[in-house]
């Protein structure tokens, strides 16, 4: 008689285990610089400045990840040069900025990400990139494009934001705010 396997068939496919549902990870890689240009109001940010539609778009993908609740990672994926913003944790929990290096483009970048994938590891990709969408298709990861990113996005900012009128139960009142400017300046001059 054979012994039970370890896990159930369901569980189980041409490259081996998979764990449950429960316990896989979808990570989001977004291609920054393509997002930010088939975007228009992150496109408009460029005009203030690259600094400025890149943090634009980590505090969108912030938005996003939190109305979806499936992302349990997200990372923004950038050509070239990181000195002209911290690589690393972009200020938001479970979200990272990272910056290929020089001989390498965010697209490669992005397919390499997904061809080392560990097992429990699913990948979702937001780009209208023709190369990307395509590669990582074959690469087995999920594609949306930038116009359903931003839908889902702006979605969720208006669920975030109170209706026209209402009032936020847990905003400040004016008289709160300027009391803690009158605390804080206090604090600060008696430094001095």
């Amino acid at each position: 008689m054979r012994p039970n396997p370890p896990f159930s068939l369901e569980h189980t496919t041409a490259r081996g285990y998979n764990p449950p549902m429960s316990k896989r990870r979808r990570i989001a890689l977004v291609d920054g610089y393509n997002v930010i240009h088939r975007t228009p109001d992150l496109r408009r940010q460029l005009d203030v400045g690259l600094e400025a539609a890149r943090n634009a778009l980590v505090r969108l993908c912030a938005a996003w990840r939190r109305a979806r609740g499936d992302i349990t990672h997200l990372q923004i994926v950038f050509d070239g040069d990181s000195s002209v913003m911290p690589q690393g944790r972009a200020g938001f929990a479970g979200i990272d900025v990272l910056f290929t290096h020089e001989r390498l483009e965010a697209d490669d970048g992005i397919l390499n990400t997904i061809r080392g994938r560990r097992r429990g590891e699913q990948y979702l990709v937001v780009s209208d990139d023709n190369y990307v969408v395509n590669n990582a298709r074959a690469l087995g990861a999920t594609v949306i494009a930038t116009q359903t990113f931003r839908a889902e996005a702006d979605k969720a900012r208006r669920r975030a934001r109170p209706a026209d009128g209402a009032q936020d139960k847990n905003a400040l009142s004016d008289t709160q705010k300027a009391q803690i400017t009158r605390d804080l300046m206090g604090l600060w001059t008696e430094e001095d």
